[in-house]
């Protein structure tokens, strides 16, 4: 049941980032921004008007782990 929950969440979330791209803060890596939502971090990017979820972090696991790197978009 929770997991449908999150999934509705970040369904909710990405439709209103697809309307309103700039409302995520911008990160190290160019044209790539994150929204938090939760306890999850939404990471993405907008190219030709379609918006590309790069990656969807728990904020409770180990920083060390996430990499977003160029080469894997």
């Amino acid at each position: 049941m929770y997991s449908k929950k999150l999934n509705q969440i970040f369904r909710s979330w990405v439709s209103l980032l697809s309307k309103r791209p700039l409302i995520g803060r911008k990160t190290d890596i160019e044209n790539v921004r994150v929204k938090i939502v939760k306890d999850y971090l939404i990471f993405y990017e907008v190219i030709d008007e379609t918006l590309f979820v790069l990656s969807i972090w728990d904020t409770r696991q180990d920083p060390d782990e996430l990499k977003i790197s160029k080469a894997g978009r």
